[in-house]
């Protein structure tokens, strides 16, 4: 089976010194254009799949920082995804951002259950998808504290 992905690489922000390996699932092609657009200069290194099937065969060979998710995907949905990238990568080894029509209140119940990061309702705007990256992606006191306290430490 051979699987197209797109690639692009942007450069920008100083919010992360490199650039994090995105997958964005979405299968609205003019929608992803637009983001691949408008994330142009944030440091990510953007690829789009267009299904979830895809999503899952890309996410068997490549390890994601971030995830930009839509739910409502031919193939396997968007949970399907989440699902199996957390079975392969660790329930947080990445962060999530949503992006979806779904505004239902069952759609973001859902989406707490699977502990999203953040949860876009489609139509969202460049400057919202980026400030939610943004936030997202930079790291809480929290997450300093945690990496600090993990860190092994010689003895003299």
């Amino acid at each position: 089976m051979m699987i197209h992905v797109h690639d692009i690489q942007v450069i920008g922000a100083d919010f992360m010194a490199n650039k994090t390996i995105t997958l964005h699932v979405e299968d609205d092609l003019a929608i992803a254009k637009l983001v691949q657009i408008g994330l142009r200069g944030m440091p990510l290194e953007l690829h789009h799949v267009a299904s979830g099937d895809l999503a899952m065969d890309w996410l068997d060979e490549h390890r994601p920082e971030l995830i930009l998710l839509d739910i409502n995907l031919p193939g396997a949905d968007g949970w399907e995804v989440l699902d199996f990238a957390k079975r392969k990568h660790g329930a947080r080894g990445f962060k999530v951002i949503v992006t979806t029509a779904r505004r239902d209140a069952v759609s973001r119940a859902t989406g707490e259950i699977h502990f999203v990061d953040k949860y876009l309702i489609k139509p969202y705007t460049m400057q919202q998808l980026q400030a939610a990256i943004e936030e997202v992606m930079t790291p809480s006191t929290d997450e300093d504290e945690e990496a600090y306290a993990s860190m092994d430490y010689e003895e003299d």
